[in-house]
């Protein structure tokens, strides 16, 4: 014939049965959460930090500041072109003679060879 238990440890034993249902029950809590997880479609989204968008952010800027500084440039060249050219053509008005000849002579006189160019530039342009 066999003793009966303890008080002790059929108390132990107890507890050790109610610490295995709560572990239980939490594994499969967890298991139940991370199958929902697993079936919500993930979220996406863009950082700064990403290498590609630096890359094309920094080509972008790169490609605009070159643009802007070459349409300067050529609103500049124009800018000369107008301010040589209008002294001339008044240098002639005021002049009040007559013919091609004094116009090209006070135009020829009033610009310097890089507007020259840029005038038989314009000109060749045209002509086509």
């Amino acid at each position: 014939m066999t003793a009966p238990p303890a008080p002790a440890v059929e108390q132990r034993l107890i507890d050790y049965s109610a610490a295995l249902v709560r572990a239980r029950r939490q594994k499969a809590d967890w298991e139940s959460e991370v199958a929902r997880a697993a079936q919500q479609p993930a979220t996406s989204g863009w950082r700064l930090s990403s290498p590609a968008l630096g890359t094309w952010l920094l080509l972008g800027v790169g490609g605009l500041g070159a643009a802007f500084v070459a349409v300067c440039r050529w609103a500049w060249k124009w800018r000369k072109v107008a301010l040589q050219l209008i002294p001339g053509i008044q240098q002639f008005l005021d002049a009040g003679g007559d013919g091609a000849s004094q116009l090209k002579t006070a135009l020829s006189a009033s610009t310097d060879k890089a507007v020259k160019v840029t005038i038989d530039t314009a000109k060749r342009s045209l002509a086509q």
